[in-house]
């Protein structure tokens, strides 16, 4: 849940919102505890259409819908009376079942409160992925010092470009840097070149060490009045 939150005009909102109230509605005379209504957000979330995540400490679910998807031919009604309900059902299911051990994800408990919603049981939606970038996809192209091609996800992008994260690579040890991006087949390049320079190594310079004279001797004496370090000749 630490993706960032995607803006949606109020009355979008308002819709899938009054979808969550329908669909608890249609639940609630079967079970004899208020059912709780559970968060809404929308975010990015790659190639799912929608995700439902259980609070057992509050007892209450956060419904997250992928605004993506309403790009796509239909993927605004499909997201509204599909995807929204298919979570609303795991929430309704993991909140009557939570104290039931080993609840499986599309079980028969599941199942039964699409039933009660008047919907068939499909685990998967029929929408179109294509062009929509999946988060264990690597489409970012970087390269380092011994031009080791980085192939990186969209998360691992975002955390270099926006939050300043520095990659290295393993062979080189040298700083990674972005090249351009893979987009149904077809590489994009940034639009400023980034080469990536390779700095020279530094050759030390010794500094010559100084070998006394065997012939004096460095001894401290009162000159005009001022202790000073004089070089006197050592007798044979």
């Amino acid at each position: 849940m630490k993706k960032r939150q995607v803006w949606i005009k109020p009355e979008i909102r308002k819709e899938f919102e009054e979808k969550i109230i329908e669909c608890l509605s249609l639940c609630q005379p079967h079970h004899h505890e208020t059912i709780p209504v559970p968060q809404l957000l929308f975010k990015n979330i790659g190639g799912n259409a929608g995700h439902c995540r259980f609070d057992f400490f509050v007892l209450n679910s956060i419904i997250v819908i992928n605004p993506a998807y309403f790009q796509k031919e239909n993927g605004y009604n499909e997201q509204l009376t599909n995807t929204l309900p298919h979570e609303v059902a795991h929430h309704v299911c993991d909140y009557i079942h939570r104290k039931e051990d080993r609840l499986r994800p599309h079980g028969w408990q599941w199942a039964k409160v699409m039933q009660w919603m008047g919907r068939k049981p499909a685990r998967c939606h029929k929408m179109n992925g294509e062009g929509i970038i999946n988060r264990h996809e690597r489409p970012y192209s970087y390269k380092c010092g011994c031009q080791t091609a980085h192939l990186l996800t969209a998360r691992m992008h975002i955390s270099i470009q926006r939050k300043g994260k520095e990659r290295v690579c393993r062979r080189c040890h040298k700083r990674i840097v972005f090249q351009g991006i893979s987009v149904k087949g077809a590489f994009l390049p940034t639009s400023k070149p980034i080469e990536v320079s390779v700095k020279p190594a530094v050759e030390k310079v010794l500094t010559p060490v100084t070998v006394p004279d065997s012939k004096f001797r460095v001894t401290t004496k009162f000159v005009d009045g001022i202790l000073q370090n004089v070089r006197v000749p050592v007798e044979i």
